[in-house]
């Protein structure tokens, strides 16, 4: 979790030189499944008045096989589709 108020940085969950920045791009307040260098995150922003400035916050998980398991112990079978990915293996195609 990463927390600035204003411009200045207040919490980091980050080794140093880690410390993300947002986008200017994107819209707080945000939450949503992400693919950054072909893997899935799930992300968090949202920016809250606090006097005369602004506390953002954002949270960033990665989606893998861990946080699945823990988020559909009770769920039952879950499935996820994705476009755009390359896989490791490519089939084959037979010519007869």
């Amino acid at each position: 979790m990463y927390a600035w108020l204003g411009e200045n940085r207040v919490l980091s969950g980050a080794p140093a030189g880690g410390i993300p920045s947002l986008p200017a791009r994107l819209k707080l307040p945000f939450r949503g499944l992400v693919r950054e260098h072909n893997q899935l995150f799930l992300r968090v922003a949202k920016k809250i008045p606090v006097g005369n400035e602004a506390l953002t916050v954002y949270s960033s998980e990665p989606l893998d096989q861990r946080l699945v398991q823990d988020l559909a112990s009770d769920l039952g079978q879950v499935a996820l589709y994705a476009s755009g990915f390359t896989s490791a293996k490519k089939a084959s195609v037979s010519t007869s």
